[in-house]
């Protein structure tokens, strides 16, 4: 007995001392994991580049691009689906927004001289945006091989803007009933927009998109050289016409009464406008880089014109007689010197040479 008491001291003196530092790493075990500390991440999942960004409680949220960042060696695959969500390092972000390598509308859009290149541009067969992708903006041109886009039904409301420009294969695109969105559509021959028939604001009539009443023309994609916009239109939306390159001649009705910016921006074959008698107001850069329109004449009861003309780069206005005896406001700054202006009376003559600083001829008729 007497020879086991200095084994067994020992032996109890290892167990209380590995039961002394075994309860602070129980403790440890049963914290929770630090906070992260607010950051940022790039990863290209399947084609498709997605910013990462959280905060310091364990919640971000994420954007996707269809351009993938500078330097990646990942080949893209022909079809991309744009995801709600991604789970990386244990957070879950939800996407919520989608964009393009550029955001141009469509008048911005038509008016590149160069045809960028890339991958996608010559490979990139189909896009599929899930449903929970709030914001869109694709600002798509030369996709050579692109045929489809699908936006799944998403469960809410969200709002998508496409602008898509010589796309030769692309087909139909169906526009959800809980999507705002109205796809401008230019050179591309075999699609057309097709939206849900219960959609609660537009509808499509030849081809065109209309409000559901029929008084706002959103959208003109029509291949005629000669367009007669619908009579009972009240007013032409933001960029309805731009782009259109076929288009020669536009007759609006007398129930026209607002034309908003650029409108007709970019029209380049675009050679002649007739006016209702009800527009009053005219928003700025409508006929900026309309290079063809050599002639242009306003309505008698327009009292607005704002400026947006382009100059002598962007306009080639030649003649422009104003019918009104009244203008409220003549901005026609842009129109260049060489065109002569032709007005009713001296009021109207003193009010642009106020507020344009419009050097050329005014010619009281």
């Amino acid at each position: 007995m007497k020879k086991t008491m200095p084994l067994l001291f020992p032996a109890l003196l290892f167990i209380l001392f590995g039961l002394f530092f075994r309860l602070p790493a129980d403790a440890a075990e049963n914290e929770p994991n630090p906070v992260p500390e607010p950051g940022q991440q790039e990863l290209v999942i399947d084609g498709v580049y997605y910013h990462l960004i959280w905060g310091s409680n364990y919640t971000g949220t994420a954007s996707a691009s269809l351009e993938l960042p500078e330097g990646s060696t990942e080949v893209p695959p022909d079809e991309i689906t744009v995801r709600s969500e991604i789970t990386w390092n244990g957070i879950t972000f939800p996407v919520t927004s989608l964009r393009s390598d550029t955001t141009d509308d469509i008048g911005e859009l038509t008016r590149r001289k160069g045809r960028l290149s890339g991958y996608n541009k010559e490979h990139l067969r189909k896009i599929t945006i899930e449903s929970g992708v709030q914001d869109i903006i694709l600002s798509l041109s030369h996709y050579k091989a692109l045929e489809e886009i699908v936006i799944e039904n998403p469960s809410e409301s969200i709002y998508a803007h496409f602008s898509i420009w010589d796309c030769p294969k692309l087909k139909d695109i169906y526009v959800p009933s809980n999507v705002d969105s109205v796809p401008q559509l230019r050179d591309c021959p075999n699609a057309s927009v097709i939206y849900a028939p219960d959609h609660p604001k537009y509808k499509i009539i030849d081809g065109d998109i209309y409000s559901r009443n029929e008084k706002t023309l959103y959208d003109v994609p029509s291949t005629t050289k000669k367009y007669v916009v619908k009579d009972g239109v009240e007013r032409i939306a933001f960029g309805a016409f731009a782009g259109n390159s076929n288009i020669k001649k536009i007759i609006i009705p007398d129930s026209v009464r607002k034309i908003e910016r650029k409108a007709f921006y970019n029209m380049t074959n675009l050679k002649k406008v007739k006016f209702g008698n009800s527009v009053r107001k005219i928003y700025g850069g409508s006929f900026r880089r309309c290079n063809n329109l050599k002639v242009l004449v306003l309505p008698k009861n327009i009292r607005q014109v704002t400026d947006g003309f382009g100059g002598k780069r962007f306009c080639k206005l030649k003649r422009l007689y104003i019918n009104s005896p009244k203008l409220n406001k003549a901005n026609f700054t842009g129109i260049p010197k060489t065109c002569s202006i032709y007005v009713k009376n001296a009021s109207v003559k003193k009010m642009i040479q106020k507020q344009s600083n419009f050097k050329g001829k005014i010619i009281i008729q």
